[in-house]
């Protein structure tokens, strides 16, 4: 696999989204800081089960940012399709037998393409797992941002993230620190499909939370900020047209 970096959504992404935003309505983004979202910056939110990924991506760029998904989604039609029925609608979802193989075999089609389209960066479960960190850090290097989803997964997706996340996202800003020096933004966010809302909260950065924080402290203190970001989105509606609005609390 070579690896490249995407640095612009192409006219294909773009198609997609037009296409998207005909069934699906734009979320409002209430962001919790002021100015703008620095870049390049790690991005971790809740997952929503089929609809945060997505609505995310569509939601979130310009600019164009990489996004963590799971190895087999990034590879062949074969690969992508055993994991969507056995991994994605039957563990995670919960779907029957029948309607996993219908559904994981038909969306395998579709997701290829977007997946591709989107960019995104494999994340690998075994000895591979160096190349995770590797192209992570040469996205971040070339100014390029990362969206991870830590939550615990294995047995479903929850509103609430109740179980220790995976800790992922602290080991690549504590190695672009140590490649770099620098202490990389990471943004908590949250997306509310009920309420069609993206809460993306203030930068925190793990160098200074290092300082008072062991690695399992911080990664409880951003389980924390995410789950406070969903109510804080569930209790605010949209108040505009636009599809965003900024909130200072």
């Amino acid at each position: 696999m070579v690896f490249k970096v995407k640095h612009k959504d192409n006219l294909f992404f773009h198609v997609c989204r037009a296409i998207v935003r005909v069934f699906r309505r734009k979320p409002t983004i209430i962001r919790l800081y002021e100015g703008e979202m620095q870049h390049p910056c790690i991005m971790i939110g809740n997952h929503s089960a089929v609809s945060g990924a997505m609505t995310y991506r569509l939601a979130l760029c310009p600019p164009a940012f990489m996004t963590w998904a799971a190895h087999s989604m990034c590879e062949g039609y074969r690969a992508r399709s055993k994991y969507m029925r056995k991994t994605f609608y039957r563990q995670k979802l919960g779907f029957g037998k029948f309607g996993s193989n219908v559904l994981g075999s038909l969306f395998s089609i579709v997701l290829g393409v977007f997946y591709k389209t989107a960019g995104t960066i494999p994340v690998y479960y075994d000895g591979r797992v160096k190349k995770t960190f590797e192209y992570s850090l040469q996205t971040l290097g070339e100014g390029v941002s990362v969206l991870i989803f830590p939550e615990d997964s294995d047995t479903g997706y929850s509103d609430v993230l109740e179980k220790e996340m995976h800790p992922g996202y602290l080991t690549l800003a504590r190695l672009y620190r140590a490649k770099t020096g620098e202490d990389l933004p990471v943004y908590p966010m949250y997306y509310s499909k009920k309420k069609n809302v993206i809460a993306v909260g203030e930068p925190q950065y793990t160098g200074k939370l290092s300082e008072t924080m062991d690695k399992n402290e911080m990664n409880e203190f951003f389980r924390k900020s995410i789950n406070a970001l969903g109510v804080y989105a569930s209790e605010n509606k949209p108040e505009n047209k636009r599809g965003e609005r900024k909130k200072t609390p």
